[in-house]
């Protein structure tokens, strides 16, 4: 994405990360002052960098009025820059740099400082090759990336409404300065190749196909929906549709015919079909790109040998593994099919899958969807919760909902049974809670898994394997032992509803020394105890095998069955139920298959069962909630506590 006016995106992060960088601490009056004005150079940076165009300044600053900025003029910027204005700025940010006392600095200002300068020298080494600079692209050019941008636009207020509106009228500007780029690029025979050309065009013409039912006006709606602003109408609102509807019909789309149209006019101009690299300056285009957007350096033969000795490690370990378990090979191929489906055919199949993985999606059609992009997990878990009792929080605080006291508290690491090692009940007056940290809107969950954490430490004997006859201990082939006596079909994959497991969650080894990291699980007591048993007489017998020191296993556990508590305290169950029927949603009920910290404030002596979120998928990179569920989390809060039941 290239919006941005002159000087490009990076310096942003830069200061975002750096410009409060300074610790003050007992520092001597000179070196505060020259932190002080470089804290204020960098503050100009931002500010500048900020400000250049609408997008950055929102997606940066929710109200940039408590940073002390007044919203510049709403434009997109321009695609355009003076090469030689931009040099000279950068030449004037370097000059202002090296005019600093770097020894007075702090240590994370001299960092900044250094990075800062390196940035500016990078841009400025670009010259004449700016024109290659393209903001158009097959993928992530900004025809593509522009309608995302737009429909993530969050409303805080309504101001943040009109900005948008008005933000759609500067697209047809921001193209035409587009347009300008590539008619000089074409007189220069720098135009994108046909193929690259045609991807484009196919992505313009997909937007303008159905004017009359533009995603964009449905993500509008939606948003505005979702905007809670009690002075907000339902006939504000329509007529805020149509308007957009408008704009989009009489600005956006055609902006996007007027590109297409003039991109197709530039058709053949370019004098290579083969890419940058065989333009003039190219290569030197290429160098700059990989310094400015990944802050590389290193000599480009040298990033190839890391490459190459990366790929060479990688093939050596998938090597190893199918050594290990020759069925990975059939696991591989059957999913070779899929290997050789096209981009259209895998988006075709995308739809199926997602059913198959998720098929409560089918009950949500009309709901808004959060998730994360799909490259990190936790998209709901347990930020929703959060957000849900802070919302229930305001609400009855707005409404003025009569209540008793009402006792809240956050808990940090719950993932790894340590959330609820400092909370202090000799504090927290409460006498019931519920954790807001389930699944499925309209859940109460007071069951849920005995859970312990085992490590295995392999000790091994290392001697030359010429010799190592009756010597040697290979470590990391006693890991593989102890994996093997473990039940094959008694882990995470292979069981359901109140089954326990082992996981096995990490493994190392070399001939001198493994590790093994389990979690062991069931929501039986007894069984519980037994596993933990089974691990136990493992490590012994590899003791036995081998010798007496050759494997240490350290067993901690991390809470227990919740039930073994809450069969003594059913009515703070039976408020969560009406509460739930009152909302009108059906309840769920089932045992969890994890750990949450209301088992452990529940042995603490606070009977806390779990609420849903209104989650899905959860601990994987598709988890997921409606907004629609959250509101339904946060109903159901706000009904517990209008019926409170002495303990």
């Amino acid at each position: 994405m290239r919006i941005y006016k002159n000087i490009p995106k990076r310096i942003l992060s830069l200061c975002l990360v750096f410009a409060i960088g300074i610790s003050m601490g007992v520092l001597s009056d000179h070196f505060v002052s020259e932190n002080s004005r470089f804290q204020t150079f960098t503050e100009k940076l931002f500010r500048s960098e900020v400000c250049s165009n609408t997008l950055t300044l929102h997606y940066t600053l929710a109200h940039p009025e408590k940073k002390g900025i007044r919203k510049p003029e709403i434009t997109l910027g321009t695609a355009l820059s003076d090469p030689a204005k931009t040099t000279s700025l950068c030449q004037e940010y370097e000059k202002e740099l090296k005019s600093f006392a770097y020894s007075r600095l702090s240590e994370e200002n001299r960092l900044t400082c250094d990075m800062l300068l390196l940035y500016f020298h990078t841009r400025a080494s670009l010259g004449k090759n700016y024109i290659l600079d393209e903001p158009l692209g097959p993928s992530l050019g900004i025809q593509a990336q522009l309608p995302v941008l737009l429909a993530e636009y969050a409303f805080y207020t309504k101001e943040d409404i009109s900005d948008y509106l008005k933000l759609l009228s500067t697209v047809r500007p921001y193209f035409q300065s587009i347009i300008k780029l590539e008619k000089q690029k074409s007189q220069s025979g720098l135009f994108m190749s046909d193929t690259t050309l045609d991807r484009i065009l196919k992505q313009c013409h997909s937007f303008v196909a159905n004017p009359d039912s533009n995603y964009m006006d449905d993500i509008f709606a939606q948003k505005l929906k979702a905007f809670s602003n009690p002075a907000f109408s339902s006939e504000d609102q329509k007529k805020l549709c149509t308007y957009h509807h408008k704009l989009i019909l009489t600005e956006v789309i055609p902006a996007y015919q007027e590109l297409a149209d003039s991109l197709e006019s530039l058709r053949g101009t370019g004098k290579s079909s083969r890419g940058l690299a065989f333009f003039e300056g190219g290569r030197e285009y290429y160098l700059y790109l990989l310094q400015s957007q990944t802050g590389t350096y290193v000599p480009v033969g040298q990033i190839e040998k890391r490459l190459s000795a990366q790929l060479l490690s990688d093939y050596r370990e998938i090597s190893s593994l199918l050594k290990q378990n020759s069925s990975l090979i059939n696991r591989l191929n059957q999913c070779s099919g899929e290997l050789t489906l096209t981009p259209t055919q895998m988006l075709e199949k995308l739809p199926e899958l997602m059913k198959k993985d998720f098929p409560e999606l089918k009950d949500f059609k009309g709901r808004t969807l959060i998730t994360t992009d799909g490259t990190t997990l936790l998209g709901a878990d347990d930020k929703a919760g959060i957000a849900e009792i802070l919302t229930a929080v305001e609400e009855i605080i707005r409404e003025d909902i009569p209540h008793s006291d009402i006792w809240i508290g956050f808990t940090p690491d719950e993932e790894v049974g340590r959330g609820a090692d400092l909370f202090n009940l000799d504090y927290f007056k409460a006498d019931y809670a519920y954790t807001v940290d389930g699944d499925y809107e309209g859940e109460i969950a007071y069951e849920n898994f005995n859970a312990a954490a085992a490590s295995f430490k392999i000790k091994g004997v290392n001697v030359h394997p010429g010799s190592a006859k009756d010597i040697m201990v290979n470590a990391a082939a006693v890991a593989c032992e102890i994996q093997s006596l473990l039940p094959e079909a008694e882990t995470p994959e292979h069981t359901e509803g109140r089954e326990g497991f082992f996981s096995l969650m990490h493994m190392s080894g070399e001939i001198a020394h493994a590790e093994l990291s389990y979690i062991i699980r069931d929501h039986d007591r007894k069984r519980f105890e037994e596993r933990k048993a089974l691990l136990t007489s493992i490590a012994d017998q590899m003791n036995k095998k081998y010798h007496a020191d050759t494997v240490s296993l350290t067993v901690t556990d991390s809470y227990y069955n919740m039930l073994e508590v809450m069969k003594d305290h059913m009515y703070v169950i039976e408020i969560a139920n009406e509460a739930i029927k009152t909302v009108g949603i059906p309840l769920v009920s089932t045992p969890v298959r994890g750990g949450t910290d209301g088992a452990r404030l529940s042995y603490m002596g606070l009977p806390c069962p779990n609420l849903g979120t209104g989650g899905y998928g959860f601990h994987g990179p598709y988890e997921h909630i409606t907004v629609e569920g959250m509101e339904h989390a946060v109903k159901i809060i706000k009904e517990i506590v209008k019926h409170p039941v002495e303990k």
